[in-house]
């Protein structure tokens, strides 16, 4: 299923009220939540065989993970048969909206059949699917697909 960019804004307005929202592409390739979870188990594995296997300060710490997993997916999307990007970004938010507590992760639309629901994942190690707290998704600063 495809769905469009404005389709896509709408919705991360919905989800992240207050944040800046770029969407970069016009149409949107949607997959099911099932299809992340095995790219996420997949990324985690390709990241440990390369020796990323953690956060380290100001080098490849929550930022950089979640931009590194947002082109992971990009490169798979690349070598399938979808037309379109995936619909796949980085969110900054402020954990349980403290604003001393800055955070990045990744932001998803999933669906298929005419619906789909914007999700998080936290692109570290032994983490995956998660969903912001309301203060966190209103804490929401920058989302950019």
């Amino acid at each position: 299923m495809t769905i469009t960019g404005s389709e896509l804004r709408k919705a991360a307005r919905a989800r992240y009220g207050k944040a800046r929202i770029y969407v970069l592409d016009a149409e949107y390739s949607l997959v099911g939540e099932k299809v992340v979870k095995k790219a996420y188990s997949s990324f985690i594995w390709q990241m440990r065989l390369i020796g990323l296997t953690m956060w380290l300060s100001n080098k490849l710490d929550c930022d950089k993970w979640a931009w590194l997993f947002k082109a992971y997916l990009t490169v798979r999307n690349a070598l399938s048969s979808r037309k379109n990007a995936l619909p796949v970004g980085v969110v900054c938010y402020r954990i349980n909206g403290d604003k001393a507590r800055g955070h990045c992760i990744n932001t998803i639309a999933c669906g298929a059949e005419g619906t789909f629901e914007m999700s998080e994942v936290e692109p570290q190690p032994r983490s995956g699917m998660k969903t912001l707290t309301q203060s966190e998704r209103d804490s929401a600063w920058l989302v950019v697909f």
